[in-house]
């Protein structure tokens, strides 16, 4: 039987241009630099030394900063035969995102792929959590533009994640509702993890979670 790999993580990079106060890896992003990044073909190099692989999560930093991402994903989705495909991001970089997508979605026909866009609160309580003016509304048309692309193809799946933590703790219900209702999209929440840049942000009580 050939080996799989259930399971693997990517970061194709720290950088990141939203500010969150929940987030565990603040103090990398703080210090990235674009010079220190793995080039495309160390990427490909590691791609060609694993088996095949079930799930390829990537996070970061924001990974639609780098220009060279639908390359290193191709290049996983291809030689490796990835069933799954996860895509963590921001929202705030449309043209970036939708580009990707596109890209992903016709040149990798055997993987699906799984885009989830932040929103960790709504309107402007968003934008506060995650440092970034106008945040919200930047993801919502990502979204937007996401879910009149996925029209065109079944495997493209679309989702909306949240961090919980203590700025969000009271209203996680109202945006459940608003991504459920308004949105018509799968909402998952994940649970702070990590030493966050808003050392607070860990003050929630586990019972409401």
């Amino acid at each position: 039987m050939t080996k799989r790999l259930s399971l693997v993580l990517l970061h194709p990079t720290d950088r990141c241009n939203a500010a969150c106060l929940h987030c565990y890896n603040w103090e990398d992003i703080e210090k990235s630099n674009q010079k220190d990044e793995l080039s495309l073909e160390e990427f490909r190099f590691i791609s060609n030394n694993l088996p095949k692989i079930d799930m390829l999560n990537i996070t970061g930093g924001e990974p639609a900063l780098r220009s060279d991402l639908n390359s290193i994903l191709r290049q996983f989705c291809i030689h490796n035969e990835v069933k799954a495909l996860v895509v963590n991001t921001n929202g705030i970089n449309t043209k970036e995102i939708i580009h990707l997508t596109q890209d992903m979605l016709t040149r990798c026909r055997r993987t699906i792929i799984y885009l989830l866009v932040s929103l960790d609160d709504l309107g402007e309580a968003h934008d506060k959590i995650r440092g970034q003016q106008g945040c919200f509304k930047r993801a919502l048309e990502t979204i937007m533009a996401l879910k009149e692309m996925n029209k065109g193809y079944s495997n493209l799946k679309l989702g909306v994640t949240s961090t919980y933590s203590k700025y969000n703790e009271a209203t996680i219900p109202s945006t459940h509702k608003f991504i459920k209702s308004k949105l018509g999209l799968y909402h998952y929440v994940n649970l702070i993890i990590g030493n966050p840049r808003a050392q607070e942000a860990r003050e929630i009580d586990l019972r409401n979670f």
